[in-house]
């Protein structure tokens, strides 16, 4: 038996003598899910909202389970609920501007994803993916000037920009050919 398994059977162990610690619940949740076994996830971390409603990590973790079953509608209220708890949280903010994107709501995705990029100051992997949502807005401007807000020496900008389709729109663009040659260098 290994450390997962050892963790769910201490778990499982707590709960058969206090069935509402949270903690206990949101491991046996998280670990279910890793496990692929979604609807069982659900019953331990719905359980868990329920004791605790004003936990964020919970309603993320949620999300997370409703991600993987591919239920948007629902990953998105967890996520909501998440950020209604803990503004700050960059990850919570990303994760809803996906949503919204795999929604072609474009501009609440925006919305989400500059908030995130607030959160944490600058990510120049975040300012890439607004870039993203503005090139599939086909807005060339904000499309070039947020990849130059993405230029940093740690994130590979180049050539993430080569592996995105939603810049073909850009590749007979001077400017666009301009900024790629000056990230080449």
């Amino acid at each position: 038996m290994g450390p997962p398994e050892e963790t769910k059977q201490v778990a499982e162990e707590i709960l058969a003598l206090e069935p509402t610690n949270v903690q206990a619940l949101v491991v046996l949740g998280c670990h279910y899910s890793i496990e692929g076994q979604q609807a069982k996830a659900l019953v331990f971390l719905q359980k868990a909202t329920t004791l605790e409603p004003t936990n964020d990590t919970i309603w993320y973790n949620l999300s997370l389970v409703y991600h993987k079953q591919g239920n948007l509608q629902e990953e998105m209220k967890c996520l909501t609920n998440a950020i209604g708890r803990n503004p700050f949280c960059a990850e919570y903010w990303c994760q809803l501007g996906f949503c919204h994107k795999s929604l072609v709501a474009y501009d609440e995705s925006l919305d989400c994803l500059w908030q995130a990029n607030r959160a944490v100051m600058y990510d120049p992997s975040i300012v890439f993916e607004i870039a993203v949502v503005y090139a599939l807005k086909k807005n060339k401007e904000m499309t070039l000037e947020t990849l130059r807000l993405a230029k940093d020496e740690d994130f590979p900008l180049c050539e993430e920009i080569l592996k995105e389709e939603a810049f073909t729109f850009l590749k007979s663009d001077r400017d666009f050919q301009l900024l790629l040659a000056s990230l080449s260098n």
